[in-house]
């Protein structure tokens, strides 16, 4: 490569090395191919030198070439890897499965690379699943923030069977036969219909919606972590369906919002600080709507919003 950027400078700092007569210096070209012709071997000399000293290196470099300046830090931390993570997986073509509720192991994720696949682990990439695996044959039906999120993304709520099966097959098999349609007492535990939930979830993404599309949600001061997810857990579930996550509803906010489409969702029961707070009195009287976890938790859960006229 010196070589290379000698023999460059040389020729630019050379302008009598060209076929021009008026130009008066007729020995400039043979000398100039005789340190072309030295320059040639002692690059092919450098070249026989490397190869046999790191053949490894030398493939390297030509599938990543290595950066001559990198940048100061490679390294991508908070918000900005979570983005583009998130990113990379909304344009992954291969099969997202997620699992929530049933213990995984090393063969979960050897079976999910059996059908091409790829295993979401955190909640944060529930809103990326095409395939939820909820149950097995030692656990049961859970309303859990993956459930949740994944309810409102696809239908393909499944039995660990459904990935135990495609596995063996080295496909992807119909879900319409692993569907989790038949957990009974879950079911009426948690007073909902997996069928029906799967039925409105699917009608409504049929016709380009989602379930809180059009409303804002302001969950209010210690509803997150008493008897209900963390608040980064609360806002993906109503950011997963749609709805807008509201950080303040002070006067000034309320402003720019419609009310009448505005949920402030509260423990339950309802804390008395949580309806005594001046801006959220102030809220309800403009018209938004008061709700408790319970009631957007089963509207997740059975993707369908009940008694929307309570004020």
């Amino acid at each position: 490569t010196r070589n290379s950027i000698s023999l460059t400078r040389k020729s630019s700092m050379n302008p009598g090395a060209t076929n021009d007569p008026n130009n008066g210096d007729t020995k400039a070209l043979p000398q100039q191919s005789e340190n072309l012709s030295t320059n040639s071997k002692n690059v092919a000399k450098t070249d026989v030198k490397l190869e046999s000293k790191s053949p490894s290196k030398v493939k390297k470099r030509g599938r990543s070439p290595i950066p001559s300046s990198p940048p100061p830090s490679t390294r991508k931390r908070g918000r900005m890897a979570s983005a583009e993570k998130k990113e990379d997986l909304s344009s992954d073509i291969r099969p997202r499965v997620m699992i929530t509720g049933v213990k995984t192991g090393p063969r979960i994720k050897q079976m999910v690379d059996q059908i091409g696949g790829i295993l979401l682990d955190s909640v944060d990439e529930a809103i990326n699943a095409m395939y939820v695996i909820a149950g097995d044959d030692n656990s049961t039906l859970r309303r859990t923030p993956k459930l949740m999120i994944g309810l409102c993304r696809t239908s393909n709520i499944v039995h660990m069977d459904w990935l135990k099966k495609s596995a063996r097959a080295g496909a992807i098999l119909d879900c319409n036969d692993y569907l989790l349609v038949n957990e009974s007492a879950a079911e009426k535990k948690l007073d909902f219909s997996m069928k029906q939930a799967l039925a409105n979830g699917e009608r409504l993404r049929q016709r380009g919606k989602c379930l809180l599309d059009g409303w804002s949600v302001y969950v209010c001061k210690g509803v997150a972590g008493n008897k209900a997810p963390p608040e980064k857990e609360l806002r993906l579930i109503v950011e997963a369906a749609n709805g807008v996550w509201l950080t303040s509803i002070s006067a000034s906010k309320m402003k720019a919002l419609d009310a009448s489409r505005i949920m402030l969702i509260t423990s339950d029961p309802a804390g008395k600080k949580q309806l005594s707070s001046k801006d959220v009195k102030n809220a309800l009287k403009l018209g938004a709507h008061h709700f408790t976890t319970s009631w957007l938790f089963h509207c997740m859960i059975s993707q369908h919003l009940f008694n929307l006229d309570n004020k």
